[in-house]
């Protein structure tokens, strides 16, 4: 049987924890797993988890980059129309 292609899920981005999540993905600076776990009180796996599915089936791209120092990997996000120009 074929694929079928997924359409975003909006109703998941939606969701308040999950808002939030995103508006910390979406500061100029972005946000590592450990800064979001800390700032929402969620398990480092849950964060993993939620920025999978957001790339996955939220219609964002994740942009990973690796920063110097003690903040690791920042992660950001945006929109897949946008980030295709």
């Amino acid at each position: 049987m074929p694929k079928r292609k997924t359409k975003p899920d909006t109703r998941f981005a939606e969701q308040p924890a999950v808002a939030a999540i995103l508006k910390l993905l979406r500061r100029p600076r972005g946000a590592t797993v450990a800064e979001i776990a800390k700032i929402r009180g969620l398990q480092p796996h849950t964060v993993r988890s939620v920025l999978s599915r957001l790339g996955s089936k939220g219609g964002l791209v994740l942009t990973r980059t690796k920063v110097e120092g003690r903040r690791g990997l920042v992660y950001r996000a945006a929109v897949k129309a946008q980030a295709a120009k």
